[in-house]
């Protein structure tokens, strides 16, 4: 709602600025070729502290490999921020 109210405030900005709540673990890389993006914002992830639930932690080595695949090389970043 933001970036919607941004966009009438500003017309011709933030374009290119979008937020997804959806499954990255089995839909991110459908939606995305290879090297588009410039940058990842994780907020608040959860740290799933229990080892049963660590294969749900949405950084972790094996994500972490699809999210530079999607990353633009060079100048790609990815943001986490925790509390």
């Amino acid at each position: 709602l933001r970036i919607v109210a941004q966009r009438k405030e500003h017309p011709g900005q933030y374009q290119n600025c979008s937020v997804m709540r959806t499954n990255a673990m089995k839909y991110l890389p459908n939606f995305f070729p290879k090297a588009a993006l410039e940058k990842f914002f994780f907020c608040f992830p959860d740290p799933h502290f229990k080892r049963k639930n660590h294969p749900r932690r949405i950084v972790s080595e094996r994500l972490l490999s699809e999210y530079a695949f999607l990353l633009k090389p060079e100048v790609g970043r990815l943001y986490c921020i925790t509390d």
